[in-house]
């Protein structure tokens, strides 16, 4: 009898282990855990020894780590002369759209020349003849001069840009993003197959746009608590996110958890005229680039719970995306990989990108020139770790605190030839935003439109913190670890990079080759201290 007990014991010990070790499998394949803080296989190094503004910028550090040193430097080769540059600066009693006549990066001054009271950067960009007209006058411009056309030339001190420089348009009517937009993202953030072959797939496709501006409330919620977040930070101002956000369960409902805040940095085109699909459809690749009237830096931070939770509950209940779907790569791994693309899906996805304050713009509105190609612009984002004390979660063991560590590189290009190049160029991506036909943006009921001012922030490289494994490995782990519950999988995806996610205190420093730098805090969640605007 004790023999048969002891054999028992001994086979349900075995069992248990086998679980174990089944269950560490699982939560090493299924989650982001990296022992690396950066992920220097996204960076493209050659653009960071090329295309740098100046030297000194970079600094090695130990454990492959590379640090930045944020400020004035960074605007070194930013030419008024050949664009026009809008800018916004704030004072104690007024506003100002200007345009940009010169930085001195010796003097420590920028010059620029504010705009008529009624005239804002679009409205100047709007009426060709008075465009070309400011732009002759700021090419003619020199340092000796104190005025232009009338209007007295203004200085800031580069000491002062954080407490003076503004977003460079007035509030958009809509701010869309294109999700999965880089090779970089999908091969080493969402671990896809790195093949070529992917991405030929992937361009048949239909590109996927969710609305990141205004904030978008959760499936099944009221929008009116959304009024919280309806200002945008300035390029210096403060990115905070609620003190919870809501993720999707398996009957329909939802369940509030802590968010995790990503950062993206993104190059967003400005829309210059009113587009609808009637007229797209019938309008060719130029065309619709040249209704592209600039170029802006743009933060896409973004909560990643519920995009995660989605594609946990939808592999529960075994959704497919149907075959002749537009959004549909045909491609088994990157569909499952990227995930049914529907409604329900890109709300969520627009819920988790807008409620916060986190579509910081800016400094400069670039207009566009050869407006029949995206011209190439490298960016690049670094962020902080702020110290164990003053973090409501501890940084990595080790990370050093208060230095900028890069974490982004890449080209901002669509040329053929470079590896990361934009998988979707805009033409493509706005055929795809205005084509109402299975448009997953209609989850508001209405088909999406384009204004003048609106922007379309054209996807992020590789580099976030989300480190997601292949996602047909969750098919697999429901089913050897049936004990387990989609809660389970949401844990067991995020406590191991809990501490990577921007936190109370973080800094982000995000920069755009041309298009000026921001500098950001990541605040106390459910509070924000903007710019004033």
């Amino acid at each position: 009898m004790k023999r048969v007990m002891k054999d028992s014991k001994h086979s349900k010990n075995q069992v248990s282990r086998c679980f174990f070790i089944i269950n560490c499998l699982f939560v090493l394949l299924l989650t982001g855990c990296s022992s690396e803080f950066a992920k220097p296989e996204a960076q493209d190094h050659t653009v960071l020894t090329k295309r740098l503004p100046t030297k000194g910028l970079l600094q090695e550090m130990k454990d492959g780590e590379q640090a930045i040193s944020p400020g004035p430097d960074w605007l070194a080769g930013i030419n008024p002369r050949k664009n026009l540059i809008f800018l916004g600066v704030t004072g104690e009693h007024d506003h100002v759209f200007g345009t940009l006549l010169n930085i001195d990066l010796k003097a420590n001054i920028l010059h620029y020349a504010p705009l008529s009271p009624e005239d804002t950067p679009l409205t100047v960009l709007a009426d060709r003849e008075q465009r070309m007209a400011l732009k002759e006058l700021t090419m003619s411009w020199s340092e000796e001069a104190e005025s232009l056309a009338g209007t007295s030339v203004r200085t800031l001190s580069l000491d002062k840009l954080d407490k003076k420089l503004t977003s460079p348009i007035p509030r958009p009517g809509r701010i869309y993003a294109v999700a999965a937009n880089y090779p970089s993202h999908l091969f080493v953030d969402l671990s896809l197959p790195d093949k070529k072959e992917l991405i030929t797939h992937l361009q048949k496709a239909r590109p996927r746009i969710f609305q990141k501006y205004p904030p978008v409330a959760a499936p099944g919620d009221s929008a009116a608590d959304g009024e919280t977040y309806a200002e945008l930070p300035g390029p210096f101002g403060t990115l905070t996110a609620p003190e919870q956000v809501q993720v999707p369960l398996l009957n329909g409902q939802s369940q509030k958890v802590s968010g995790h805040l990503d950062y993206e940095v993104e190059i967003a085109a400005v829309i210059g005229r009113s587009l609808s699909w009637d007229e797209v459809q019938n309008m060719d690749d130029q065309e619709l680039q040249r209704a592209v009237t600039g170029y802006l830096l743009v933060s896409d931070s973004k909560v990643r719970d519920p995009q995660v939770m989605g594609n946990i509950v939808r592999t529960y209940r075994g959704d497919e995306m149907p075959p002749d779907n537009s959004y549909q790569v045909g491609y088994n791994a990157l569909d499952v990989g990227l995930g049914i693309w529907d409604e329900t899906t890109c709300h969520w996805w627009s819920y988790a990108a807008s409620w916060g304050h986190y579509a910081s713009l800016g400094p400069f509105l670039v207009t566009a020139t050869d407006q029949d190609q995206l011209p190439p612009r490298m960016i690049l984002s670094a962020r902080s770790y702020t110290s164990a004390s003053d973090r409501p979660i501890s940084p990595p063991t080790g990370v050093p605190t208060d230095r900028f560590l890069l974490r982004q590189a890449t080209l901002t290009t669509t040329a053929p030839d470079y590896p990361d190049a934009l998988i979707w160029g805009i033409p493509e991506i706005i055929r795809s935003l205005l084509d109402p036909s299975e448009n997953a943006l209609a989850f508001a009921n209405e088909v999406p439109t384009l204004r003048a001012g609106d922007l379309i922030a054209l996807g992020t490289p590789g580099g976030t913190v989300i480190s997601a494994k292949p996602w047909w490995l969750m098919s697999v782990a429901k089913h050897l670890l049936f004990w387990k519950g989609p809660d389970d999988f949401y844990d067991m995806f995020f406590d191991p990079t809990e501490g990577y996610y921007l936190n109370q205190g973080d800094q982000l420093f995000l920069w755009a080759e041309g298009l000026g730098y921001q500098q950001l805090r990541i605040g106390t969640p459910g509070t924000s201290n903007l710019q004033k605007r």
